[in-house]
């Protein structure tokens, strides 16, 4: 399994003949370049004062022009390297480590930490097998004398990638929010009862300072207006404190509400008789540091994360609810499963559901967005949301507007910082999943929960906000069944997932050698349809980009079904026409789970996963 990325890492070094030797910033070794040399090293000198600062994206340019001239030199490639891997460009830094150990005569030696940073660079390039190689490596050559938290530091990243291996693809995309986003931090939207998104960004405005801490802009609120299905010029709102940071900590269920960040402090603001109240501290009974949260105002509720001593872990998920007095009780830890030995941020409710992110449960690195349920008293073990939400990166704030579209924020290579993201959802399929819900509640509990209008005697708890609990999707492809002409079977079998089928297409093939469409083009000379991947560990599943949809709930495992013909139809064209026997037809349900395979529709030959 190790053997792979190492051969692959050595393939590529040797690709283009004997290694280079490391080549010193020294006169000797530029006898006809001196003019050129003097120019280098005076770059040189430049970036080591803004690396040795800790200035690594004022260090690059620098480092660049000065490895423009002399690119066999092992320090200033891991100088670079680091650089970017301390940069949001964190990606670049692969390149540059490699070369490191290319020129390098004893890379353990001279650079202890190489293969740590070649994994976290592999991570972040969702490399998961090449990380996994370089971090284990690492962990091996880690001295005994050396602490146990740098271990379980790599263990944790270890955990990460293999974690990865098995998280959810999604078929969907993400895009960064348009006309939203700028080259600085843009993060903590949410959406108010006006249609208007308000968010967090330390962009530059007139009359901003810096926080000496970090030397960015401090953060303020801005907001935009959604016209014509286009969000507008974002404008700096009267949320703002240009001398300290004022943030978006959190929304409300009913969109009239807004919670801010100050101070380490939450604020609450509430939008009365046409216009917002002054923010006021919400008296939380809890002098440590709040970041982010969630209101319920009829219910009198507040989902809240903070960092309070005697916690689960770091940044925890508290509950609080106001008595008859009007006060707020006790903050109340809401334990685990939800809660783990790392942080949790960014919370948001909608229905019986806690969406929320975490550096625990199964992250594939940084925070992931989890989601929970709250079923028989109880929570039940978060979820991860699955890629492309999720990545190597930190992803955040997630929440849901007026009209069930999701956004969330994550510092993955963008404009700049952290930006602003939603879901890209083909036409087609927004149907789908509007209808997939991932609260799983009523029809009348959601519009319940939209209004806010519950009565707040009848809520003390989360418990009391659901009112039914609907039938769980199929779990997960174990206990495979296969049926073979069998009416009696079909109807038995069929009957319990019918309602759950929302589509099907077509698989060509499955590979772990093969990874990219040009490479499966070529294989079968195969251009009548698009497709794309989806990945499964090592294997890459090439499937048609063209989806058939089950309207209206009828039996997909009849061999009269219109769609099913049609799918069918492109099924044997495939197998006939260009020969890939192992076509088949893969069933999904409303939540784009796999449910069933179907390799021969005229005998009615599948298997249900059960």
């Amino acid at each position: 399994m190790l053997l792979y990325p190492y051969i692959i890492f050595f393939f590529t070094l040797f690709l283009h003949g004997e290694p280079v030797k490391n080549i010193d910033f020294s006169k000797k070794n530029f006898p006809d370049k001196k003019k050129e040399f003097k120019i280098a090293v005076r770059q040189y000198e430049k970036g080591n004062y803004f690396f040795d600062t800790r200035r690594y994206n004022e260090a690059i340019p620098f480092f660049l022009q000065a490895n423009e001239f002399n690119p066999d030199n092992a320090e200033l490639n891991f100088k670079i390297g680091f650089s970017y891997l301390n940069t949001e460009n964190k990606p670049a830094s692969v390149t540059f480590f490699k070369k490191v150990f290319a020129l390098s005569t004893d890379a353990k030696k001279e650079f202890p930490e190489l293969n740590y940073y070649l994994g976290l660079a592999s991570h972040y390039n969702a490399a998961w097998s090449e990380a996994l190689f370089f971090y284990e490596k690492y962990l091996s050559e880690i001295s005994s004398n050396e602490s146990d938290e740098l271990k379980n530091v790599v263990r944790k990243k270890i955990e990460e990638c293999r974690n990865a291996e098995n998280i959810t693809l999604n078929l969907f995309s993400v895009e960064p929010v348009k006309n939203i986003n700028s080259e600085y931090d843009d993060h903590s939207c949410v959406f108010i009862a006006d249609s208007s998104m308000l968010f967090t960004s330390r962009r530059h405005v007139k009359a901003t300072t810096t926080d000496l801490k970090d030397q960015k802009y401090f953060e303020s609120v801005f907001k935009s207006s959604l016209v014509n299905n286009e969000w507008k010029k974002p404008e700096v709102s009267r949320f703002s404190d240009f001398d300290q940071h004022f943030a978006v900590a959190g929304g409300s269920t009913d969109g009239k509400s807004i919670l801010l960040f100050q101070n380490l402090n939450i604020l609450e603001t509430n939008y009365e008789n046409g216009k917002w109240s002054i923010p006021r501290y919400l008296n939380l009974n809890a002098d440590f540091s709040k970041t982010s949260g969630w209101l319920c105002p009829k219910c009198k509720m507040i989902i809240i994360v903070a960092d309070i001593p005697g916690g689960v872990g770091g940044k925890d998920i508290y509950i609080t609810h106001k008595n008859e007095k009007g006060k707020w009780e006790s903050l109340t830890n809401l334990g685990k499963p939800v809660n783990t030995e790392y942080d949790e941020e960014g919370v948001f409710i909608m229905g019986d559901t806690l969406y929320f992110s975490s550096k625990g449960h199964n992250s594939c690195g940084g925070y992931d967005v989890f989601k929970s349920y709250f079923r028989n008293m109880q929570w039940t073990k978060p979820e991860n949301l699955g890629f492309p939400i999720n990545s190597p990166y930190d992803d955040l704030f997630y929440v849901k507007d007026m009209n069930n579209k999701y956004y969330f924020s994550s510092n993955r290579p963008g404009n700049g910082g952290f930006d602003i993201y939603t879901e890209s959802i083909p036409e087609e399929i927004k149907e789908e999943i509007a209808e997939k819900n991932d609260s799983l509640i009523s029809d009348t509990v959601q519009k319940e929960i939209a209004a806010d209008t519950i009565p707040a005697k009848e809520v003390e708890t989360v418990a009391d906000v659901v009112k039914e609990e609907k039938k769980e999707v199929l779990s997960d492809t174990k206990n495979e069944v296969e049926v073979k002409n069998s009416s009696d079977k079909i109807e038995s079998i069929t009957r319990e997932i019918k309602s759950e089928i929302a589509y099907c297409v077509v698989q060509v093939g499955a590979f772990t050698k093969i990874s990219t469409k040009k490479q499966f083009r070529n294989k079968y000379n195969f251009d009548e349809y698009p497709v794309y991947i989806e990945k499964e560990g090592e294997l890459n599943k090439f499937i048609i980009k063209k989806k058939f949809y089950n309207k209206g709930g009828s039996n997909l495992f009849d061999s009269n079904n219109k769609v099913l013909k049609d799918a069918a139809k492109v099924q044997m064209k495939c197998k006939e026409k260009y020969k890939i026997d192992d076509a088949f037809i893969a069933v999904y349900d409303k939540n784009n789970k796999r449910i069933a395979l179907i390799m021969d529709v005229p005998g009615m030959r599948y298997t249900i996963f059960k």
